[in-house]
């Protein structure tokens, strides 16, 4: 509803968030957007993913009917895990402040 309502008032440009979960269950790395809808999704979040692919489809066909709006999809990594790492030289930004804020609470 908010893209169709963006393109409906106008709004010319447009960044999508979507999601590694939008890849193959057993997809190899390194992830390339070609993979996508290649194979089976993850049964556990396949609903999520599907909504993720269809809005990032959806915008691809808006800039495909009008070349006036640019709507563009990010798909970020996977920030952190069960096994991210969480040493003070090698974490991730979101890894490396769950273990600030550990340590600054206990």
């Amino acid at each position: 509803n908010l893209i169709i309502a963006a393109r409906a008032t106008g709004v010319q440009k447009l960044i999508n968030i979507a999601s590694t979960c939008m890849y193959p269950r057993h997809a190899q790395n390194p992830l390339q957007e070609h993979m996508i809808l290649s194979g089976t999704l993850e049964p556990t979040n396949e609903g999520y993913a599907l909504a993720k692919i269809m809005t990032t489809r959806l915008c691809q066909y808006i800039c495909n009917e009008d070349s006036s709006f640019n709507y563009k999809t990010l798909i970020p990594c996977n920030l952190y895990g069960r096994h991210d790492k969480f040493s003070d030289k090698h974490s991730h930004l979101v890894a490396a402040i769950f273990k600030k804020i550990d340590l600054a609470i206990f």
